[in-house]
C-alpha cells in the first residue's frame, strides 16, 4: 500500500482543523454587531444601545465591569448611555468584546489551562491600545485581545493542546514548526480560519494570521497588524507570556523596542503597565 507524504499529511491534519472550526459554537452576535459599526456614524451611540437591549445579560456584565475598581467613577453607571458618555464607545465596545470572550471560554473543560493565554491576550490588548492612541490604528484594543485566538480553537478541538502551551520553546519559530507538525495549523493559520468562520472583518483575520510575521513584512503589513505585532513582543517582554518561556530583557532593551517617540512615554513603562495589566485580568478573569 503506498504511502502518504509528508506533505500529504499535513494537508490532511489542515484539513481536519478546518472542519473541526466549522463545528463550534458562533461568537457572541452583539460583540460581533458592534465591530461592523462605525464609531464616526452619527448613530453610532444610538446603535451602540440598540445592540446591548438585545442583549441584556451583556449589557449587565459591562455595567459590572464600568463600575469596578479599575475606573473608579465617583457616581454609579446605571445605563448602557451611561457607560457611553463615562467611557466612550471605543473603550465600550472594547469592553464588550473583552466579556464575549470571557463567556465563551466560561465553560471549557481546560479553561485554567487558557489563562495564561488570555492573561497575554489582555496584555497584548492594554498595550495595542496604547500604542494606538499615538498611530490611530482602529480596533487596536480588539485587534490585540484576539490576535491568539486560534490557541483558543486549538485548544478545544484538540485534547493535547493544553500540554503544549506548557512546554518550553527556544523561539517564536520553533512553536510554531512544532504546532504546525503536531496539529495540522498553527495558531495565527488557526486563528484566521476560526475569526473568518465567525464572521470577523478581513483586517481583523489578517492581523490574527499575520501577527507573527508582519515585523518582518514591513509595508505589506496593514498599521494594526504590525501595530498588534509589536503589542504581542512587549507584552511577552514584561512579564505576559504565551507559551516561550525565555529570560525578560532588561528596561534598555524594552524601551528599544519601541518606536523613539514612544520610549519615554509612562504609560509604557514596564511597572506602572504591568500593574494596569493585572488589575484588568483580575477585573475580567472571574
Amino acid at each position: 500500500m503506498p504511502q502518504s507524504s509528508p506533505d500529504e499529511g499535513h494537508r490532511s491534519l489542515e484539513n481536519e482543523a478546518r472542519t473541526r472550526f466549522a463545528k463550534l459554537p458562533p461568537f457572541h452576535p452583539v460583540a460581533l454587531k458592534l465591530l461592523t459599526i462605525s464609531t464616526e456614524s452619527e448613530s453610532a451611540e444610538a446603535d451602540f444601545v440598540a445592540a446591548f437591549r438585545s442583549d441584556p445579560a451583556l449589557a449587565a456584565e459591562l455595567l459590572q465591569v464600568a463600575n469596578s475598581f479599575e475606573f473608579g467613577f465617583a457616581a454609579r453607571i446605571d445605563s448602557v448611555p451611561h457607560a457611553i458618555l463615562a467611557l466612550g464607545l471605543e473603550r465600550v465596545r472594547s469592553l464588550a468584546f473583552t466579556l464575549a470572550m470571557r463567556c465563551y471560554t466560561r465553560n471549557m473543560p481546560r479553561r485554567q489551562a487558557l489563562q495564561p493565554v488570555w492573561s497575554h491576550s489582555i496584555a497584548t490588548a492594554i498595550v495595542a491600545e496604547r500604542l494606538g492612541a499615538f498611530s490611530g490604528a482602529p480596533l487596536a484594543y480588539t485587534a490585540g485581545l484576539i490576535h491568539d485566538v486560534g490557541r483558543l480553537g486549538l485548544m478545544i478541538t484538540h485534547g493535547g493542546y493544553s500540554e503544549f502551551l506548557g512546554r518550553p520553546f527556544h523561539d517564536g519559530d520553533e512553536s510554531l514548526s512544532e504546532e504546525s507538525r503536531l496539529f495540522g495549523v498553527t495558531h495565527t493559520e488557526a486563528g484566521a480560519a476560526l475569526a473568518a468562520e465567525w464572521g470577523f472583518p478581513t483586517g481583523l483575520c489578517e492581523c490574527i494570521r499575520l501577527h507573527h510575521d508582519s515585523l518582518s513584512a514591513g509595508a505589506s503589513a496593514s498599521a494594526v497588524t504590525s501595530l498588534v505585532a509589536l503589542a504581542c513582543r512587549y507584552a511577552a517582554a514584561i512579564g505576559f507570556p504565551e507559551t516561550l518561556q525565555e529570560a525578560r530583557p532588561s528596561n534598555d532593551s524594552l524601551a528599544a523596542m519601541l518606536p523613539p517617540h514612544l520610549q519615554e512615554r509612562s504609560d509604557l513603562a514596564p511597572e506602572s503597565l504591568s500593574a494596569d495589566i493585572r488589575r484588568q485580568i483580575a477585573n475580567v478573569w472571574k
